[in-house]
């Protein structure tokens, strides 16, 4: 996977969603400015929405010129359309709440081949608690 270019299916459809995000949802994301242009990334996103992990995509698509492999919770891969989106844009399917070590392998992979890597520590969306710490996440990618 390249790790500092769009390929053509990156920038057509981060642009189709990016001016579709932008018209239907008052998205806010905050921090794009510390995602290097080039070399490993982790990204770590608070979930506080289902299209969370689609908008952090299309910025750090749009924006920084780079595609990002999140961590997503493998049942949405079972869905149809869903499921093939992920798959054609290459995301790391995790098995919530089994200690997912091939998961979080890929994670692994993905960073040190100098790509970016992408999740929301608290693993699922979390409207009323504030976001808890990931240090152990973070522990175990580094």
């Amino acid at each position: 996977m390249p790790t500092s270019e769009l390929n053509a299916w990156w920038a057509v459809v981060s642009a189709v969603a990016n001016a579709a995000m932008r018209t239907v949802f008052r998205v806010r994301v905050e921090g794009d400015g510390y995602v290097p242009s080039k070399g490993s990334a982790i990204i770590a996103f608070n979930h506080v929405s289902v299209i969370d992990g689609p908008a952090v995509g299309i910025v750090v698509a749009r924006r920084c010129r780079r595609r990002s492999r999140f961590l997503v919770a493998a049942e949405v891969f079972d869905k149809h359309l869903p499921g093939w989106i992920l798959r054609s844009f290459d995301q790391i399917p995790i098995r919530r709440g089994q200690g997912d070590v091939n998961a979080l392998d890929e994670a692994i992979h993905t960073v040190k081949a100098g790509a970016i890597a992408a999740l929301a520590p608290e693993g699922r969306v979390k409207r009323t608690e504030p976001p808890r710490c990931c240090a152990s996440i973070a522990a175990w990618l580094g």
